[in-house]
Parts: structure tokens; sequence; C-alpha cells
């Protein structure tokens, strides 16, 4: 993930909430979330996408690895 974000302005924030609250609030502070990888957020992609951000979703082989590849609209898949 690092890897693709090299060369871009982009600076991952690797954030560890303590509790749901506190995770909610801190995504409705970003514009836009990428996935993480190999083993995808899930429920929490598809909460940041209902806040309106921007999802970046990596995917793979495994089902560890496409759980938030059908977010439909507002997201990008990179491989």
């Amino acid at each position: 993930m690092i890897q693709a974000l090299s060369g871009s302005r982009v600076t991952p924030e690797f954030i560890c909430p303590k509790s749901h609250l506190e995770a909610l609030t801190l995504l409705g502070e970003f514009q836009q979330m990428i996935d993480t990888f190999p083993y995808s957020s899930g429920l929490t992609a598809r909460e940041a996408q209902a806040m309106g951000l921007k999802v970046t979703v990596f995917t793979g082989e495994l089902f560890c690895e496409r759980h938030s590849l059908r977010l439909g609209a507002g997201h990008t898949q990179l491989r």
C-alpha cells in the first residue's frame, strides 16, 4: 500500500481509536480513506463511504482481501 502511494502527495496516517464513536469522529475529519490490505476493513470502509469519504480499495484473490470490493460508487479499486 505504501509503495502504491509513493510519488503522490498523500501521507498515510494510521489511527487506532479506543471506541467505535471515536473511530467515526476521527473518520469524519478526513476526505479519503485507504482500505487496509490484505485484510480489508469491511464495515469501517462502508461507514466511511456512508459519511461521504472517498474509499480506495486494494483487492486480492482471498475472501479476506475482498470484503470492501463491492462498495459501489465512490470507491477506487487498486490491485
